[in-house]
Protein backbone atom coordinates (compact mmCIF):
# COMPACT_ATOMS: atom_id res chain seq x y z
CA UNK A 1 0.00 0.00 0.00
CA UNK A 2 1.32 3.10 -0.61
CA UNK A 3 0.30 5.60 1.54
CA UNK A 4 0.33 9.82 1.78
CA UNK A 5 2.95 11.20 3.61
CA UNK A 6 0.87 13.81 5.21
CA UNK A 7 -1.16 11.28 6.36
CA UNK A 8 1.58 9.86 7.86
CA UNK A 9 2.92 12.77 9.24
CA UNK A 10 -0.23 13.51 11.27
CA UNK A 11 -1.04 10.17 12.15
CA UNK A 12 2.15 10.18 13.93
CA UNK A 13 1.95 13.40 15.81
CA UNK A 14 -1.19 11.79 17.55
CA UNK A 15 -4.03 13.47 15.44
CA UNK A 16 -7.72 11.89 15.38
CA UNK A 17 -8.95 9.56 12.27
CA UNK A 18 -11.55 12.48 11.70
CA UNK A 19 -9.35 15.27 12.42
CA UNK A 20 -7.18 14.05 9.51
CA UNK A 21 -9.85 13.92 7.17
CA UNK A 22 -11.40 17.25 7.91
CA UNK A 23 -7.90 18.32 7.61
CA UNK A 24 -6.46 16.40 4.44
CA UNK A 25 -10.24 15.85 2.33
CA UNK A 26 -9.26 11.90 2.68
CA UNK A 27 -11.38 8.71 2.52
CA UNK A 28 -11.92 7.51 6.52
CA UNK A 29 -11.02 3.84 4.99
CA UNK A 30 -7.61 5.53 3.68
CA UNK A 31 -6.71 7.00 6.94
CA UNK A 32 -7.44 3.64 8.99
CA UNK A 33 -5.60 1.49 6.60
CA UNK A 34 -2.70 3.98 7.00
CA UNK A 35 -3.02 3.63 10.72
CA UNK A 36 -3.19 -0.36 11.00
CA UNK A 37 -0.14 -0.14 8.07
CA UNK A 38 2.10 1.72 10.39
CA UNK A 39 1.00 -0.12 13.35
CA UNK A 40 -0.28 3.00 15.16
CA UNK A 41 -2.74 2.30 17.66
CA UNK A 42 -6.27 4.11 17.81
CA UNK A 43 -6.24 8.09 18.89
CA UNK A 44 -7.51 8.18 22.51
CA UNK A 45 -9.71 11.26 23.19
CA UNK A 46 -9.26 13.99 25.43
CA UNK A 47 -6.00 15.53 26.47
CA UNK A 48 -2.70 14.45 26.59
CA UNK A 49 -1.08 13.89 30.02
CA UNK A 50 1.68 15.78 31.35
CA UNK A 51 5.07 14.59 31.14
CA UNK A 52 5.93 15.98 34.43
CA UNK A 53 4.41 17.71 37.47
CA UNK A 54 6.03 20.92 36.07
CA UNK A 55 3.81 21.29 33.04
CA UNK A 56 0.39 20.56 35.58
CA UNK A 57 1.77 23.09 37.91
CA UNK A 58 2.26 25.46 35.02
CA UNK A 59 -1.52 24.64 33.27
CA UNK A 60 -3.03 25.76 36.64
CA UNK A 61 -2.01 28.92 37.70
CA UNK A 62 -2.04 32.19 36.22
CA UNK A 63 -0.38 35.90 36.80
CA UNK A 64 -1.72 38.03 38.80
CA UNK A 65 0.04 41.88 39.62
CA UNK A 66 3.06 41.95 41.34
CA UNK A 67 4.84 39.19 40.45
CA UNK A 68 2.23 36.91 42.20
CA UNK A 69 0.83 33.29 40.80
CA UNK A 70 -2.88 32.64 41.91
CA UNK A 71 -3.64 28.76 41.40
CA UNK A 72 -6.99 27.91 39.45
CA UNK A 73 -6.95 24.41 39.83
CA UNK A 74 -8.50 21.87 42.06
CA UNK A 75 -8.82 22.70 45.96
CA UNK A 76 -8.39 20.00 48.51
CA UNK A 77 -11.35 19.65 51.55
CA UNK A 78 -8.87 21.76 53.52
CA UNK A 79 -8.82 24.37 50.90
CA UNK A 80 -5.26 23.70 49.89
CA UNK A 81 -4.38 24.36 46.18
CA UNK A 82 -3.70 20.69 44.78
CA UNK A 83 -3.05 18.34 41.91
CA UNK A 84 -2.18 14.83 41.04
CA UNK A 85 0.46 13.40 38.52
CA UNK A 86 1.88 10.02 38.07
CA UNK A 87 -0.73 8.36 40.81
CA UNK A 88 1.18 11.04 43.20
CA UNK A 89 -0.86 14.35 45.11
CA UNK A 90 1.16 17.69 45.46
CA UNK A 91 -0.07 20.71 47.16
CA UNK A 92 0.71 23.66 44.94
CA UNK A 93 2.63 25.34 47.36
CA UNK A 94 5.27 22.82 48.29
CA UNK A 95 5.63 21.75 44.59
CA UNK A 96 6.13 25.48 44.25
CA UNK A 97 8.78 25.39 46.97
CA UNK A 98 10.65 22.67 46.17
CA UNK A 99 11.14 23.88 42.77
CA UNK A 100 12.17 27.00 43.35
CA UNK A 101 14.39 26.63 46.41
CA UNK A 102 16.18 23.17 45.04
CA UNK A 103 14.54 21.51 48.56
CA UNK A 104 11.83 20.26 50.81
CA UNK A 105 10.25 22.89 52.64
CA UNK A 106 10.28 22.22 56.19
CA UNK A 107 6.68 22.49 58.41
CA UNK A 108 3.78 24.56 56.94
CA UNK A 109 4.77 26.70 53.64
CA UNK A 110 3.08 29.68 53.31
CA UNK A 111 3.13 33.23 51.20
CA UNK A 112 5.48 35.80 52.34
CA UNK A 113 3.93 38.40 50.04
CA UNK A 114 0.80 38.69 52.24
CA UNK A 115 -0.91 37.78 49.13
CA UNK A 116 -3.50 34.76 49.88
CA UNK A 117 -3.08 31.81 48.44
CA UNK A 118 0.09 33.19 45.86
CA UNK A 119 2.15 29.98 44.41
CA UNK A 120 5.15 31.91 43.51
CA UNK A 121 7.61 29.96 44.26
CA UNK A 122 9.85 32.83 45.60
CA UNK A 123 7.10 33.94 47.88
CA UNK A 124 7.06 30.92 49.50
CA UNK A 125 8.56 30.19 53.12
CA UNK A 126 8.53 27.63 55.41
CA UNK A 127 9.67 27.26 58.93
CA UNK A 128 13.43 27.82 59.00
CA UNK A 129 12.79 31.23 57.01
CA UNK A 130 10.13 32.52 59.04
CA UNK A 131 11.75 31.95 62.03
CA UNK A 132 15.28 33.58 60.88
CA UNK A 133 13.40 36.48 60.12
CA UNK A 134 11.87 36.69 63.32
CA UNK A 135 15.04 36.32 64.70
CA UNK A 136 16.72 39.25 62.19
CA UNK A 137 13.59 41.43 63.59
CA UNK A 138 14.48 41.34 66.92
CA UNK A 139 17.87 42.07 66.81
CA UNK A 140 16.67 44.88 64.91
CA UNK A 141 14.01 46.34 66.90
CA UNK A 142 15.06 44.11 70.28
CA UNK A 143 12.47 41.65 72.10
CA UNK A 144 12.76 37.87 71.91
CA UNK A 145 12.67 35.49 68.98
Amino acid sequence: MKARTDVIAMLREGHSDASIVRALHVDYKTVAATRRTLHIPQHKPGKPPAANPQVLFDQRVRPVGGGHLDWTGYRNAAGLAAFRWAGRTYTASRFAFETHYGRPPVGKVIPGCDQDGCVQGSHLEDQPMRQKLRTQLASIFGGTS
